[in-house]
């Protein structure tokens, strides 16, 4: 009997979460599961079912397992392959973890949900950072292969070989024109990605870099040059809401990923 409740339960709030969708594309689905699983499950070795999609959409607590299978379930009903991915990640490249694979618009992508929800994986390189601000990261929605074996790794043999993901037009940064592909469009992207957060009522942002030059350039020329200051002086003159002589930023280098906290008046 506990059993046949529990698989109602989970039916009923996978039904509730892939419902909302209605309408959207597979990037819009697929960030809206994202974002809902993140939102609401802790990373949680000790919960009762850490393992299962129910332990992560019902319970609110998993582990990686958990989360990939709650993806799976949401996209299962939503018809968006998804498979879940077996390898290893962390800190030390030992640690077992398991993330997924999904097909957007005719192509995959790696998807890692537990390490975009980093409070409690101490693996997750944002751990330390993700303890003081509470927001959704994104790093690891829409990944190529190439860029998530830059801190995880596939357990394939002969016999089980994950289809390849090489393509990049659904890579979140991407596709929302949060991403610097050479130094020259950094003010452009700053200044839209700034104050598409500042419109949403948010003050933390993420820009992904299209390789370790342009990264490395834009921590030069936008944050210890100042260049930033720039682009928050024209939004200010704009009449948002931006104390314009501070923020603050985090950096995952292994992604090329940064986030940065705008302070607000």
């Amino acid at each position: 009997a506990a059993e046949k409740k529990a698989s109602a339960e989970l039916h009923e709030t996978v039904d509730l979460i892939v419902s909302a969708t209605e309408g959207m594309d597979d990037f819009e689905r697929l960030l809206y599961f994202h974002d809902t699983v993140v939102k609401s499950c802790v990373y949680d070795r000790s919960a009762d079912n850490p393992w299962s999609a129910y332990g992560c959409l019902v319970e609110g607590r998993a582990v990686c397992e958990g989360y990939s299978k709650a993806l799976i379930a949401l996209c299962e009903q939503a018809g968006i392959l998804c498979l879940p991915v077996n390898g290893t990640s962390g800190k030390s490249g030992h640690e077992l973890h398991m993330w997924n694979k999904v097909r957007m618009d005719g192509e995959w992508y790696n998807m890692d949900l537990t390490w975009d929800d980093p409070a409690g994986d101490s693996n997750a390189p944002q751990y330390e950072e993700s303890q003081k601000y509470d927001f959704i990261h994104r790093e690891y929605f829409g990944q190529t292969d190439a860029h998530i074996l830059r801190d995880h790794s596939f357990n394939e043999t002969a016999f089980m070989k994950y289809p390849a993901a090489d393509a990049v037009k659904d890579n979140y940064f991407i596709r929302t024109g949060r991403y610097i592909s050479d130094a020259d469009s950094a003010h452009d992207v700053i200044y839209s990605a700034a104050a598409q957060t500042l419109d949403n009522g948010e003050n933390i942002f993420q820009l992904g870099f299209a390789d370790e030059t342009v990264y490395d350039l834009f921590l030069a020329n936008e944050l210890e040059g100042g260049g930033i200051f720039d682009v928050f002086s024209e939004l200010a003159n704009e009449g948002y809401l931006l104390n314009t002589s501070g923020y603050e930023y985090l950096n995952n280098e292994d992604q090329l990923v940064l986030t940065l906290i705008m302070k607000t008046e």
